[in-house]
């Protein structure tokens, strides 16, 4: 039962642990041509869909730390929030020997006080590029897949347009895929536990099936050998040779006689499926040890006469 209840309460965790935090960026990502002593403003939308309280901190990547700051650079989300922007202030050095590849991040952490919420982030990334390779003709903004060739002029509006669909679209696919591993990972987790489960419950229900009936116990070895107590079945088994005690063993009679005689289901499942006469003489050893009081007889066994 322990173990329904927990495996419950963990897959409960990360089902809500996936809603925490759904948040978008667009757009999915920036080309700029470099241009000596550049100051660009890049403005950027965050998407809260879900519309959770939470708090979006906005940072820059390595690669462009000491060119780009962000503005604001953390964003408060209250649940009637839907979409908030901020920027990012560019300043490009005089020379500029190679390309920059950056990236733009949004972390988005959840209210602990919001309702429903578990402590959790999610991270998005937005490329933002700078080309050095073409420092002629001032600076561009592209956000096109293709980033081979320099932008020697500013798109036609309609072309801004499109682009600026395409990395919304971008960022949904990203959220879709991110969304998609998190959710087949929940999925994952609750197969395991559902194997796990079954497994556990075909041992119980095998441990069950394999109880001896009274005409079982009645037919019992130890019982017809009048054993009495646990130091008396020790010192049976250390008194049997190896073939003796294999077919005592596999018969069951050494579980069925801790059952049913010293009635402790514990001990008797603990050595259910023991094949070792040594580790049952050993299980049966460390009982009497705990069991043991000054004023009590550790092994003594308390029988009826329709047990016996």
């Amino acid at each position: 039962m322990w173990f329904q209840r927990g495996l419950i309460a963990f897959i409960v965790v990360l089902i809500l642990a996936t809603s925490v935090c759904s948040l978008g960026i667009a757009p999915a990502r920036k080309t700029i041509t470099f241009e000596p002593n550049l100051e660009q403003t890049l403005s950027y939308r965050v998407y809260n869909s879900d519309r959770q309280a939470l708090t979006a901190r906005i940072q820059v990547g390595d690669a462009l730390s000491d060119y780009a700051t962000p503005y604001p650079n953390q964003l408060e989300f209250t649940e009637t929030d839907q979409l908030k922007s901020f920027e990012i202030t560019l300043k490009l050095p005089e020379t500029l020997d190679h390309d920059l590849q950056g990236e733009i991040l949004v972390i988005g952490t959840p209210e602990s006080g919001s309702p429903s919420s578990v402590s959790a982030t999610l991270t998005l990334k937005t490329k933002l590029n700078v080309k050095a390779s073409a420092a002629t003709g001032g600076a561009v903004i592209s956000t096109g897949d293709s980033e081979d060739a320099a932008d020697v002029s500013e798109p036609p509006e309609e072309d801004k347009e499109d682009e600026g669909k395409k990395q919304e679209s971008d960022t949904a696919l990203d959220l879709s895929n991110s969304n998609t591993f998190i959710y087949g990972a929940v999925l994952l987790i609750i197969l395991i536990g559902n194997v796990v489960f079954f497994i556990l419950k075909a041992k119980t229900s095998a441990k069950s099936e394999s109880k001896p009936s009274q005409e079982d116990i009645n037919n019992n070895y130890f019982v017809k050998q009048n054993i009495r107590s646990v130091t008396e079945l020790i010192a049976s088994l250390k008194a049997m040779d190896e073939a003796t005690a294999s077919v005592i063993i596999q018969s069951k009679c050494i579980y069925g006689w801790i059952f049913y005689v010293l009635k402790n289901p514990i001990i008797a499942d603990k050595v259910h499926d023991v094949e070792n006469k040594q580790e049952i003489i050993n299980t049966l050893e460390s009982y009497l040890s705990s069991r043991q009081t000054p004023q009590q007889n550790p092994d003594s066994v308390q029988q009826t006469n329709q047990q016996l």
